[in-house]
């Protein structure tokens, strides 16, 4: 029984994981873009999104910087006073107004989406999501229940969770995005140590926490990149009102 405990264990610590990333992999963008608007429909309905001319113009900033990028990212403002962010796979991601509304400069937000971009690139939610409905067709199979495990498939599109691992990754390939659009680097760092202060604030930080750790060791080694970099920066966006008011949420 012991053998067989550990058997089962060793799979879903590591044989779920991986059999995950390989299906995720093999998954076309173009299905990708299908579950990620499913996603975003569940987690930011169409009446709570927004136009913001400001967070277009940063989102276009770093697509430019990533012209081999095979994903076109579109960026929603969620008309919600929730600190929080999502990236939904195919390249959708959503910003909530809370979160703007906690940022010191347009280069802050720009770390943020950078981040929410890898999340993306590196497939982050589509591989998340492959573990769950493998983990309801093993468990499907092994109770008989086919039927069952079917009907929790919608329920995992909108479960988007993020491990340690994912988050670094996502810090060290979001800063190396910034540099390619030549944003200042210490706006990570900045973003970071301003979550990181937010993290005592209960309920209203709840939602992002639990989707994405925040460790320390992520901004020591933030803060050790982004000394590192050295070249030439500029304002994301010049003479701009920072936070932006109100995003534009009319039907």
């Amino acid at each position: 029984m012991a053998a067989l405990l550990g058997i089962v264990a060793a799979f879903f610590l590591w044989g779920l994981p991986a059999i995950s990333a390989a299906i995720a992999s093999l998954v076309p963008v173009s299905v990708e873009e299908r579950l990620g608007a499913v996603v975003l429909e569940g987690m930011a309905p169409q009446l709570q999104r927004c136009r913001d001319d400001a967070v277009e113009r940063i989102a276009a900033a770093l697509q430019r910087a990533s012209p081999a990028s095979p994903y076109r990212f579109r960026v929603y403002v969620v008309n919600d006073g929730e600190v929080n962010a999502f990236a939904a796979p195919g390249g959708f991601i959503g910003v909530h107004r809370g979160l703007i509304e906690k940022t010191g400069s347009p280069e802050e937000l720009a770390a943020v989406l950078a981040h929410e971009m890898q999340h993306v690139v590196q497939r982050h939610s589509t591989k998340g999501m492959m573990r769950g409905l493998t983990f309801l067709a093993v468990l499907s199979a092994a109770l008989g229940d086919a039927g069952g495990a079917a009907a929790q498939v919608m329920g995992t599109l909108g479960q988007l969770h993020y491990n340690r691992r994912d988050e670094s990754s996502a810090d060290r390939e979001g800063l190396r995005m910034l540099e390619h659009a030549r944003i200042d680097p210490r706006a990570m760092v900045r973003m970071l140590r301003i979550l990181e202060a937010l993290a005592g604030d209960g309920p209203a930080m709840l939602r992002y926490l639990s989707t994405h750790p925040l460790p320390s060791d992520r901004i020591t080694e933030m803060e050790r990149l982004a000394a590192e970099a050295h070249y030439a920066h500029a304002p994301v966006l010049a003479g701009v009102r920072w936070p932006p008011p109100a995003a534009d949420c009319r039907p």
